[in-house]
């Protein structure tokens, strides 16, 4: 069953905790597993450098721009995680605070704040400069996740016979040589009123005079 999300109302900044921001851009191609490699192999530095000093982590998140499966990643490390919204309805899980500007927020309150960005399209320059307002000096790290190639839509005919496609020509000694046959590279149309037709009994013609007539 899915908890309720819980609105924090005061965050208290303490020594004994490191707190790490994680924000960034993500566009609408973004590579998913790259992204979530890329944040999980920073974190899981940060995390076994505190767990010299027994020093737990706390990750605020700005649950209004990353994406879920990044809260996910990081929740198999068994830390803490706060999601930082400018909007209730955005909370989804877990603890939250509803601010008005959450980037301000997780600069203000992190010791280090991790900023995802999507590497630069050919031709492209990219801005990755952080503004977290006056005062606020903490430190940035900048990562570039991938972007998913456009390989194109494969369309498949199921009734088309490939006939022509690639086949692995046999050679000697090869031990496999005797499964190779060409039947087996090819797909019949299938037919499914044939197939009905098939399994029906055979039924005498007769004389053409219905025989339940009388």
């Amino acid at each position: 069953m899915h908890a309720v999300p819980i609105k924090l109302t005061t965050f208290r900044k303490t020594d004994s905790v490191y707190v790490v921001g994680v924000d960034g851009v993500f566009a609408n191609d973004i590579n998913p597993v790259h992204a979530a490699t890329v944040l999980l192999k920073r974190v899981m530095q940060i995390k076994a450098y505190c767990d010299k000093y027994s020093k737990p982590i706390v990750v605020l998140m700005n649950g209004s721009r990353t994406p879920k499966y990044l809260h996910t990643a990081l929740k198999a490390l068994r830390l803490r995680i706060i999601a930082v919204v400018d909007k209730d309805a955005d909370a989804k899980y877990g603890e939250y605070y509803q601010v008005e500007d959450p980037l301000v927020f997780i600069g203000k309150h992190s010791d280090v704040v991790i900023m995802m960005f999507a590497e630069p399209k050919e031709g492209e320059e990219q801005d990755n400069d952080v503004d977290f307002g006056e005062e606020v000096d903490t430190p940035v790290v900048s990562l570039v996740y991938n972007r998913m190639k456009d390989n194109g839509a494969a369309f498949y005919n199921p009734n088309e016979v490939v006939q022509n496609f690639p086949q692995r020509k046999p050679t000697n000694n090869d031990p496999y040589a005797a499964f190779y046959h060409e039947p087996l590279f090819r797909t019949v149309p299938y037919n499914y009123w044939q197939e009905l037709m098939d399994t029906m009994p055979e039924v005498p013609q007769g004389n053409g005079t219905p025989n339940n007539v009388y």
